[in-house]
């Protein structure tokens, strides 16, 4: 009994051969978990890039409709146009449907702002 007790606790020391075996298939390891680790940051990234650009596409579009918005409601405002009703009912018009595209755009720019927030740095 006290034979097998000692063969439990026993130190295995392993041979030089095996110690580089075991320290390759280390090596091995360790770069292959580097490399997956740099395959996903890299993707990631480009991702966090495609996000970014979306954002910068939606920010320029949300800028141009509102500028087009305002030069609407000016036109709008001013008393030839107010008082000449077809032209004022097309500029009417085209101010509802600039709000609807706005409106779309407002919302998709939202989407993208939570997923640059939710993205990691």
């Amino acid at each position: 009994m006290a034979k097998h007790q000692l063969q439990e606790n026993a130190i295995i020391i392993p041979t030089p051969e095996k110690k580089a075996e075991i320290q390759s298939s280390l090596t091995v390891v360790k770069n292959k978990v580097t490399e997956t680790n740099g395959l996903q940051n890299k993707e990631q990234q480009k991702e966090i890039q495609r996000i970014k650009k979306q954002f910068e596409k939606a920010e320029d579009q949300l800028q141009k409709l509102s500028a087009q918005k305002d030069a609407i409601a000016l036109e709008l405002s001013k008393p030839e146009n107010y008082n000449n009703k077809e032209k004022f009912i097309a500029l009417e018009k085209e101010f509802a449907e600039l709000e609807k595209k706005f409106a779309n755009q407002n919302k998709e720019y939202e989407v993208l702002f939570d997923k640059m927030m939710m993205t990691p740095s």
